[in-house]
């Protein structure tokens, strides 16, 4: 047995009962008490007596204390290796692929662990038959798993058991159906996070990197690990998440925490350019400085063998750029979600004196499997207090689009700055194009300077006039027509949503069908 599956199994009963049940389960085993990791390969008769024992302390069936269990493991499962999958957000999808995560982060790693065999069949685009192989028999906990996944992408779904090895069969047949997608998209959900799961040793192994990715890359300290791409202070550098002008995030482990995380690295063309460390400094601090679900945190900044980077959690997930090029349909909950969303972390970073500077699609973060939204990326931002700052036409290039006009045109930038950056983000969410366009960077310039947006509704007569007249007050080419603080925009989105509330499903109302939404910039 995997060393991961104790490990929540632990967090289950201290969760559900307390600390001294689990304690009790070791006594009445007559065992020591043992602390499992993750990293761990447990004797499956050990597992079970554990399972025994919490049943019969619950005095409930154990194919139902299973069942339980395996609900509360799938979204630590989801979380740990979401990031080795890039299925749609939908339970099926999921599954479909889970035989190909086993096999590349337990079979190939932990092959005593003896892991079960998953095959997929897909009868409709809603209905698919799980067949489920193991000499364990353990079928009421992958049960358990799949009413937890699904309740992860906030799906309902039944489950037809069609073969059983309990009733003589040779392997577990499981017809899985979705019954209702409760939203298309992701919604937030509330600030109190479960606690994070700190696992080394659970991705894949990185030898399934390309020799041309290693190569690409040699410029990184040599790694301790064969196969790892390199290795900064602590962390294991396994593979590349992204990259950007400046930078490249990376998977990496901490080997003294014991946990996956992202590790942003300033690239080694950029470290002897001044500003450029500047920049990078500046960013790790401002976001270390906020204190806000919203935002995207910090956990240190460092430097290595001459290279700056910055230590951030794993994220799972995409930006809302990303999503804008899927064809899903953009639902008035999810919009107003999006806005409070990044008004919250706004309201953070304007508490702390600092502009973010560069609100825009590919800065803003939608979290799986429920899609928190999530700010990041404040390497443009500036404080208040320095009004020294002007900017010129090369500090526009790309994202011109989503600014302000007082800072398209160097003026002096205020609060309200990001709220328009907010306005233009809303406005592409309800009508599926930007309120000011241009050829170019000098078009956009001169057009944010006296173009006015067409109102929203002009567009899109299904945005609510409430919602239209937010939008259009977030757009007001003169800061002091905008609303004052983000803090109010989290307000008046509240009162639209309390407004709205009188219809039941307004939140599934959709504004822009899934072609026009894909269609996005």
């Amino acid at each position: 047995m995997h060393g991961l599956i104790c490990f929540q199994l632990k967090r289950y009963v201290e969760h559900k009962q307390g600390p001294q049940i689990w304690e009790r389960l070791f006594h009445d085993l007559d065992l020591s008490p043992r602390a499992y990791q993750p990293t761990d390969v447990v004797p499956d008769e050990e597992f079970e007596s554990l399972l025994i024992a919490l049943a019969t302390i619950n005095g409930q069936p154990l194919a139902a204390l299973m069942e339980d269990f395996g609900f509360f493991l799938a979204p630590q499962l989801v979380s740990i290796y979401g990031v080795m999958f890039h299925a749609e957000r939908s339970t099926l999808a999921l599954l479909a692929v889970t035989e190909d995560v086993i096999h590349r982060a337990i079979r190939l790693r932990q092959p005593s662990t003896s892991p079960p065999v998953i095959k997929c069949l897909w009868r409709l685009e809603n209905e698919m038959e799980l067949i489920y192989s193991s000499p364990r028999n353990w079928c009421a906990l992958a049960t358990g798993i799949i009413r937890g996944i699904a309740e992860c992408f906030d799906e309902s779904v039944t489950i037809t058991d069609r073969a059983c090895v309990h009733r003589g069969d040779p392997y577990c047949c499981l017809a899985i159906r979705v019954t209702q997608r409760r939203r298309v998209q992701p919604t937030c959900v509330p600030s109190q996070d479960a606690p994070e799961t700190e696992i080394a040793g659970l991705l894949p192994d990185t030898r399934w990197l390309s020799v041309g990715e290693q190569l690409r890359f040699g410029w990184l300290p040599k790694p301790h690990e064969v196969g790892d791409l390199g290795h900064l202070a602590q962390y294991r550098l396994l593979r590349v998440l992204g990259e950007g002008g400046m930078g490249v995030v990376f998977l990496a482990e901490d080997t003294q925490l014991l946990r996956t995380v992202a590790i942003k690295v300033l690239k080694p063309n950029m470290a002897p350019e001044a500003e450029a460390v500047r920049q990078f400094v500046r960013e790790a601090r401002a976001g270390a400085g906020l204190t806000s679900d919203h935002v995207v945190p910090i956990y240190e900044i460092g430097e290595d063998h001459g290279l700056p980077f910055v230590v951030m959690p794993l994220l799972v997930g995409q930006t809302l750029r990303d999503w804008h090029t899927q064809e899903v349909p953009v639902l008035l909950g999810w919009v107003i979600e999006v806005g409070f969303g990044i008004a919250t972390g706004l309201v953070a970073a304007h508490a702390r004196g600092l502009v973010h500077r560069d609100i825009k699609p590919s800065n803003i973060w939608l979290e799986s499997p429920k899609g928190r939204v999530k700010l990041m990326d404040f390497g443009l931002t500036i404080s208040l207090d320095d009004t020294s700052q002007r900017f010129d036409q090369a500090d526009i290039v790309g994202t011109c689009q989503y600014m302000a006009p007082e800072q398209a045109t160097g003026g002096g930038l205020v609060p309200q700055s990001d709220l328009y950056s907010l306005g233009v983000v809303l406005y592409e969410l309800c009508t599926g194009r930007l309120p000011v366009e241009g050829d170019c960077v000098s078009h956009m310039l001169g057009a944010l300077a006296c173009q006015h947006p067409q109102p929203v509704r002009e567009h899109n007569p299904q945005v609510p006039a409430a919602l239209e007249s937010l939008i259009m007050q977030l757009l007001a080419k003169d800061p002091s027509d905008r609303p004052a603080t983000a803090g109010a925009v989290v307000s008046l989105l509240e009162t639209i949503s309390a407004d709205l509330a009188s219809d039941c499903d307004w939140e599934q109302v959709v504004v822009l069908p899934p072609r026009m939404a894909g269609e996005m910039s």
